[in-house]
């Protein structure tokens, strides 16, 4: 069993085991991990052995004057002396380096608890939260937690820079997510060409950079410029939210991760991962933590016509969102009145899933003469498109779309069964 210390001697040990002084470690390192210290009151400090920070010191640091350790240290927080799930926050693991800029590596959430905790801090408990997470094991002395998080990725500022920390997230996401490759530090400097620099420091990567890197590892990536898609923009943008794929966000020669959403009566805001706090401090004045929530006029902010969006898309999806909802408007829309539609949303999901929610949630099913068991026993592709209108009767009319259809095909995409149903089907987890 692992000792817990109160979170009061914090900045000693820290200061102790990595050689910085504590006036630095508060001006420059507590406002990036500030939610992990207002919620706890105990925490664990041990040393760790991590792949990420041997990556870096083989690429660069082994070849600088610094005195620093191999092994990383890894800070456990909680909000009680019990090591257990229900009071464990998560976890943050830093580089054994004596430069206070550059030490955090990672951050790891345990979602169900810090949200649960930061609600109450901060007031928000009739807010929701809708979060891209996975499962992960973690080992604290003879205990296994397993956890519901996200892998916030920092850079160092000298091998790694926003582009970077920002791939090394959304793969290895992707890979625990679904089996992606994952994407090692070492990987992103074989992997493109493009414009290549001397790569120390490092200056970032440019968009198509980005692409390059992403393709060379086998994962197949989008871009899409705002000035060409206006006001579909963002519809792409929150579609991809609701399947579940981070989106890298870049503008104003900066990058940032979308990994979910909140809702407060139907008004929703993103939340976003900023790696280096350009957006959420320099910008948007909301300091340095590992995440913050900004509204769609925040975001509007953001955007220019230069903002892109990057994002992983499955193979088999050659049928994209603008032709899916383009074919919503003509096939369901145009030949009726649905006056009684309130909203709508288009976005992927896995077959399974919409199987298993369908099976467990169907009130009634159109056309007559369709049957439930006809839907489950057809062989579809992996992900579908799912389709929900939101009516004013409060339920729900479901159907789903082919995304192998060919992207110019005329004819109507869908699968011809509707759904009415009372509740909605998420990807996301809620807290």
């Amino acid at each position: 069993m692992k000792r817990l210390f109160e979170i009061q001697k914090f900045l000693d040990m820290l200061s102790e085991a990595v050689e910085i002084r504590k006036e630095l470690l508060k001006k420059y390192f507590v406002p990036r991990i500030d939610s992990f210290i207002n919620l706890s009151k105990f925490f664990v400090i041990e040393k760790y052995t991590q792949k990420e920070w041997k990556d870096l010191i083989s690429l660069h640091f082994i070849n600088t004057t610094y005195n620093f350790s191999k092994e990383a240290i890894r800070i456990h927080f909680f909000t009680n002396d019990e090591i257990a799930l229900e009071s464990y926050l998560g976890f943050i693991t830093l580089r054994n380096l004596p430069e206070v800029a550059a030490i955090l590596s990672y951050a790891f959430p345990n979602f169900s608890t810090f949200l649960r905790e930061y609600k109450k801090k901060f007031v928000f408990n009739d807010l929701n939260f809708y979060i891209m997470t996975y499962d992960k094991k973690v080992h604290i002395g003879s205990e296994e937690l397993v956890i519901k998080t996200f892998p916030f990725y920092s850079q160092d500022g000298v091998v790694t820079r926003c582009a970077h920390a920002d791939i090394i997230m959304v793969s290895n996401y992707l890979h625990h997510k679904w089996g992606f490759n994952k994407i090692e530090v070492g990987d992103i400097f074989d992997s493109y060409s493009f414009y290549r620099t001397k790569p120390f420091p490092s200056e970032g990567l440019l968009i198509y950079q980005i692409a390059e890197i992403f393709s060379n590892n086998k994962i197949d990536i989008c871009i899409k410029n705002r000035e060409d898609f206006g006001e579909y923009f963002v519809e792409i943008l929150d579609s991809l939210i609701e399947s579940s794929f981070p989106v890298i966000l870049a503008t104003k020669q900066h990058v940032c991760v979308i990994f979910g959403h909140t809702l407060f009566e139907r008004k929703k805001a993103y939340i976003i991962y900023d790696d280096s706090g350009y957006f959420t401090n320099d910008i948007l004045k909301k300091g340095r933590d590992f995440f913050t929530i900004i509204s769609k006029e925040e975001l509007d902010n953001l955007l220019d016509k230069n903002s892109y969006i990057i994002y992983p898309e499955p193979q088999r999806v050659y049928y994209p969102y603008l032709n899916i909802k383009k074919a919503v408007e003509k096939f369901i829309y145009s030949p009726r009145k649905l006056s009684y539609i309130v909203r709508e949303r288009i976005f992927l999901v896995e077959n399974y899933k919409i199987k298993e929610f369908l099976s467990k949630n169907t009130i009634k099913i159109l056309p007559k003469g369709e049957t439930l068991e006809d839907f489950l026993l057809y062989n579809y592709p992996h992900f579908l498109w799912y389709i929900e209108l939101n009516t004013t009767k409060g339920d729900y009319v479901i159907f789903c779309g082919d995304p192998t259809r060919h992207v110019r095909s005329i004819t109507p995409p869908f699968y011809k069964t509707f759904f009415i149903v009372k509740e909605v089907l998420g990807t996301l987890s809620k807290f």
